[in-house]
């Protein structure tokens, strides 16, 4: 054996030695408890299998919605979080099938729904104003809404609505109507030209001798503000226009606007004549030139003629 051999350390290249070691590894690694698996330890469940079954007790309906839970500790905060919603005021109970009126009048008190149907202009929206006209419309929607137990807001919003609408068509009405008023004056001034504003006078002193009704309202002002089938005002209707002149004529030939105080329309045509006939006799030459008035005396001896007979 060399002297330079060191005894001590294993053959590097020595295929026993290396096989020893290897087994050796295996034998240790096999016994650590380091590196064991754990075992599985048997852990009761809280609740049985067929805890959905027990709860649902023959209900397919309510097993069906139980599907929906993980466990019956997720029904419990479920159900919790429904009760915090009714004690909030969220979730309102529901009206009782053929309720007693002590049980309407209390639901209709938890539920904000006035006792009685007028109750709901209390909540009205602000400046809105109801008038007198619609006063018996608006008490029997009232009396309908309430007793279908619909909600103030609600009755408000649709008020709100309405009145809206209403202003809305009434100022669309107005603007047709001023359209419909000046087309009708430009057919007519083009028709009797000169003679235009003659005739519409004409016509308003032919309506001012008209009576009022029982009412004491005057029957020219019903007449000129009624409308026709198509809508259309009275006043603003060529053909009623030209009807009305043919009238005013008959009733007053003359064309005066109205006779003196205590006169007839007789006196007014007299007394006219009388001064144009004494124009004729102080200054004959003036009225010679004056082709109007020559017409205008010739119109009140017409009239005088259709007055006396």
């Amino acid at each position: 054996m060399p002297d330079d051999v060191d005894v001590s350390a294993p053959e590097k290249d020595n295929p026993a030695t290396e096989t020893v070691a290897v087994e050796t590894a295996a034998v240790e690694t096999a016994d650590s408890p380091v590196d064991a698996p754990a075992e599985e330890k048997a852990v009761a469940p809280d609740w049985p299998e067929d805890w959905r079954d027990k709860l649902a007790k023959g209900d397919e309906k309510a097993r069906k919605r139980l599907d929906r839970f993980q466990s019956p500790a997720d029904v419990l905060r479920s159900w919790q979080k429904l009760e915090k919603r009714m004690s909030s005021g969220e979730v309102k109970a529901k009206l009782p099938d053929n309720a007693t009126d002590e049980q309407l009048a209390a639901w209709r008190k938890d539920n904000g729904i006035p006792e009685k149907p007028d109750g709901y202009l209390d909540a009205l929206p602000k400046g809105l104003v109801i008038g007198d006209e619609d006063k018996p419309l608006l008490e029997g929607y009232l009396a309908r809404v309430h007793g279908k137990n619909v909600s103030p807001e609600v009755v408000a919003e649709t008020l709100d609505w309405y009145y809206a609408q209403q202003e809305e068509t009434i100022a669309a009405q107005a603007a047709a109507d001023k359209e419909q008023e000046q087309a009708a004056a430009d057919a007519l001034r083009a028709e009797w030209g000169g003679e235009y504003r003659a005739n519409i006078n004409s016509i308003k002193a032919f309506l001012s001798s008209a009576p009022a009704d029982d009412n004491g309202k005057p029957l020219a002002d019903l007449l000129m503000g009624a409308r026709l089938a198509d809508g259309t005002p009275f006043g603003s209707n060529p053909a009623a226009l030209r009807w009305m002149a043919r009238l005013a004529s008959e009733a007053n030939p003359a064309g005066f606007v109205s006779p003196g105080v205590g006169a007839s329309q007789a006196d007014s045509v007299a007394a006219e004549i009388a001064k144009i006939e004494g124009i004729m006799r102080s200054d004959r030459n003036a009225y010679n030139k004056d082709t109007k008035m020559q017409e205008r005396l010739r119109v009140l001896y017409a009239a005088e003629e259709k007055l006396k007979g």
